[in-house]
């Protein structure tokens, strides 16, 4: 399976850097840390995103499935909660499909997967949008950007993961919707 968040989308964090600030207890910061910090809020949400499956911001997806991604003739969708469907192609022939479940999304194909003659290839993709404002998550989101900001001069990575602390993954974990918790 290959995913991406389609191009040219308009995507706002939804935590804004004056939060942060408060939430920091800091009084104000001078341009260059306020971009940094906004910087950090963005990768802390990619980063809870891929971690978790969990969109926070409303966006559109844009996956590629094969036929080693099927499970019992189901695809899964990375990324919930899922909010509408936009298209479902087979080797690029729109086609009809089924789908299950809530927040978590299966979907399957009405039509077999089959070969494209051009590029010998067969899969199936599918366009989506999905996403949702979750106060917890926005919590976590704070918290990892805030361990990222303070510890910002102790010489780890720009990489969130680098410096998340033991409760805060397990606050994140409540919440994974990549795991069956």
């Amino acid at each position: 399976m290959q995913y991406r968040e389609k191009a040219g989308q308009d995507i706002t964090d939804p935590v804004t850097t004056a939060e942060m600030i408060t939430y920091l207890g800091l009084d104000s910061l001078d341009a260059s840390n306020t971009t940094m910090l906004g910087d950090m809020i963005t990768a802390a949400r990619k980063w809870i995103e891929e971690y978790t499956g969990l969109s926070m911001v409303s966006k559109t997806y844009e996956v590629r499935f094969y036929r080693e991604d099927e499970w019992n003739d189901y695809y899964e969708l990375p990324f919930s909660p899922v909010v509408s469907i936009t298209s479902v192609d087979v080797s690029g022939t729109s086609i009809e499909y089924d789908e299950k479940g809530l927040d978590r999304v299966f979907i399957r194909p009405q039509s077999s997967i089959i070969t494209n003659t051009v590029s010998d290839e067969a899969y199936l993709d599918v366009e989506y949008i999905a996403g949702a404002d979750n106060d917890q998550a926005n919590l976590a989101l704070k918290r990892l950007a805030a361990e990222m900001f303070n510890r910002r001069f102790d010489g780890v990575s720009g990489d969130p993961a680098a410096c998340v602390s033991f409760s805060t993954m397990k606050f994140i974990e409540t919440f994974n919707v990549n795991t069956d918790l």
